[in-house]
């Protein structure tokens, strides 16, 4: 699998259509996934951060967050770092393991 630009994947979250991805999810979606490091496949921006930028509040980020993981889009672990606060990492489904994920189509 050839190696995915940020840019694409913000383009394929704005482009996937299902009926439980708003344009506010969608617009929290791709927040997250411009954070995408090809390197890892994770993403690791904080909701404090998403809220600011994009004037949303927790239970929207919560909800769309939710929402991708049950679309098989994207997956969260909880991280803890000794003298910070709890964080989050997200990777999008197949973009961690050596698998293409069906919802991203043909990058």
């Amino acid at each position: 699998m050839k190696t995915l630009k940020t840019t694409d994947l913000i383009n394929a979250v704005l482009e996937y259509q299902h009926k439980d991805l708003t344009p506010t999810r969608k617009m929290i979606l791709a927040a997250i996934a411009g954070t995408y490091n090809p390197r890892t496949g994770q993403c690791n921006p904080g909701w404090r951060v998403i809220a600011k930028r994009l004037g949303v509040d927790r239970t929207s980020i919560h909800r769309a967050i939710h929402t991708a993981n049950d679309l098989d889009m994207l997956s969260w672990v909880k991280l803890s770092y000794l003298g910070e606060g709890p964080q989050n990492s997200y990777c999008w489904q197949g973009l961690c393991p050596d698998a293409k994920p069906a919802w991203l189509g043909n990058p």
